[in-house]
């Protein structure tokens, strides 16, 4: 009996609020075919396409439903994210006009929706114009431009942020809003005392300021002293405050605690921070699925059970080098040195790979091949990326850390491509992350057992990667690297095929711009600070450790 489309539209929006990508395409591609003219079924579509990873297929898919549906809100809320991430500028413009059809309400909400779905993929710049064209429309409203200067922050234009500041405080006089987002660009440029000077300000002028408090406890948390604190805990009391505030606050008590040496009080608000941060995610669909990404790994390497052939395409410049690992594992350090090499650059946390090998399966699927045989067909794409990024530098840098899935791919693409592998002891890792509010959405950060099984998938297919891949790999440990600074760097820059300079050892000094969590920490010359802080939390900790050794077996048995 077939099912009614009308409980399969139903059904396959129940999966995209739960996050169940897979399953809502699935139920989206046989509804197009049911009723190839359901506005609903062509939307669906669409976001289960984009929410897979699947762009250039989203993009057509909403340009289906565009066509169907002209004048249906629906249809504008799956073109836009796909337009912006591909570049689409008849997409992107379609969007435009019609979000200058709407009301002023209507229109902040597409907007939002639209950066907010952005966002979700780390593409914070498009994320930022795709809220500016409801913003623009409305930076006579105080809170509008604040919300617009907000996401150029997130999205590293620095510049734009400071003109809008600029117009904001001309219009509308300090604001606390405003002293936090001055706070946070000091971080970003070194500047650590104007960035608490903003900050302290900020608190005088609103109590309420969370984002100040979190980055005096980032910079100083003993400024976090026992006045401050009470007006901290007093704002989180009174309630009312946004669930990213509250979690924002948590963590800053949890910082001054740890300063204080109350593990178990410290502990206890990050751990409020991180359940209200799962909580968030869950409500939006965002949740961490160990089964899927048991799937990806397993995948990984079945692809890659031995070396890719390297002569299929010869190395060509620049070298490229790919720094894998977990987030908080030093990577941050690592990219700062090798970058301040006058014949290096970075391209920071690139998405570079993720939508290669995305439109490779897209590409496999589609033309019913085996997914290898399509590795060819991305060459040139690979190669024209990476070469444009460098701009002339002999060796360019990918800090994407989750790279870690796709070294094969990588090596597959260059036979000239080499990985820094980035080891910590996994408890600092999993402390770290747990103090951390990630920008990205990582939702596997959210909870220790979840930490562990990403933990466990990295040195699953890390160690695979090495036994395939061999002197490609160069793996840097952390602890040894802070004991030893000066030798682990000439060992780095000798693996990256660079001389040492001195302005490597002294990274701390350069100009250049950080917008990592660590840009605090990448301003300071080395130190150990982060050698073995887990120990103060080892009992509440017990969960990470039990789950690291579960998680280890199950991969150890495939």
């Amino acid at each position: 009996m077939r099912a009614d489309p009308s409980e399969l539209l139903q059904q396959g929006q129940d999966a995209l609020n739960r996050g169940e990508n897979a399953r809502a395409l699935n139920i989206f591609s046989n509804l197009v075919k049911i009723g190839p003219h359901s506005v609903g079924a062509w939307c669906g579509y669409a976001a289960s396409l984009y929410g897979s990873g699947r762009f250039e297929r989203a993009l057509s898919a909403a340009k289906e439903a565009v066509r169907l549906g002209p004048d249906d809100f629906r249809t504008y809320s799956v073109l836009a994210p796909p337009a912006f991430l591909m570049d689409c500028e008849v997409g992107i413009q379609t969007c435009r006009d019609y979000i200058l059809t709407l009301s002023r309400n209507d229109a902040e909400s597409l907007a939002g929706f639209w950066s907010s779905r952005l966002a979700e993929k780390d593409h914070f710049i498009a994320a930022a114009r795709a809220f500016s064209f409801f913003a623009e429309r409305y930076l006579d409203e105080e809170d509008t431009a604040h919300e617009l200067a907000h996401h150029y922050l997130n999205a590293q234009e620095l510049d734009k942020v400071e003109d809008l500041l600029g117009v904001i405080e001309k219009n509308f006089g300090d604001s606390a809003a405003a002293l936090c987002m001055r706070a946070r660009i000091e971080i970003i440029r070194g500047d650590a005392k104007a960035a608490k000077a903003a900050a302290l300000k900020a608190i005088e002028l609103n109590a309420r300021a969370i984002p100040a408090y979190v980055i005096l406890s980032e910079l100083s948390p003993e400024l976090v002293d026992a006045s401050i604190e009470e007006r901290l805990k007093k704002a989180l009391d009174e309630g009312a405050l946004p669930d990213e505030m509250r979690i924002g606050g948590y963590r800053a008590l949890g910082r001054a605690a740890e300063k204080k040496g109350d593990f178990n009080a410290a502990f206890d608000a990050f751990d409020a921070a991180k359940r209200l941060a799962k909580s968030a995610a869950e409500s939006s669909g965002r949740v961490y699925r160990a089964a899927a990404v048991e799937r990806r790994a397993r995948l990984a390497i079945a692809r890659y059970p031995a070396a890719p052939s390297s002569a299929a395409m010869e190395s060509a410049p620049p070298d490229c080098v790919f720094i894998v690992g977990m987030p908080r594992s030093g990577s941050t350090l690592i990219d700062q040195v090798v970058s301040s090499h006058s014949r290096a650059v970075s391209i920071g946390e690139s998405a570079n790979m993720a939508q290669i090998a995305n439109s490779l399966e897209a590409q496999a699927k589609s033309a019913g091949r085996a997914w290898r045989s399509c590795v060819a067909d991305a060459r040139e794409h690979y190669r024209s990326a990476y070469r444009n990024a460098a701009a002339g530098a002999a060796c360019v840098l990918d800090k994407n850390l989750f790279n870690f899935e796709r070294c094969g791919l990588i090596a597959d693409l260059d036979p000239g491509a080499r990985f820094i592998a980035m080891q910590r002891d996994p408890a600092d890792i999993a402390m770290s992350v747990f103090r951390t509010r990630f920008l990205a959405a990582h939702e596997w950060s959210n909870d220790l057992r979840d930490i562990a099984h990403m933990q466990a998938t990295y040195e699953f297919l890390i160690e695979r990667w090495r036994r395939i891949l061999g002197e490609r790999i160069h793996v840097v440990k952390y602890e040894e690297l802070v004991s030893d600074f000066e030798t682990g760097v000439r060992a780095v820059l000798d693996f990256c095929g660079l001389d040492l300079e001195q302005q490597c050892l002294e990274y701390y000094k350069g100009d250049r711009t950080v917008f990592t969590v660590s840009a605090v920490q990448v301003r300071r010359p080395i130190n150990a600070d982060g050698v073995a802080r887990w120990r103060g939390y080892e009992k509440r900790l017990a969960p990470f450790f039990q789950s690291l050794e579960e998680f280890r077996r199950r991969y150890a048995q495939s």
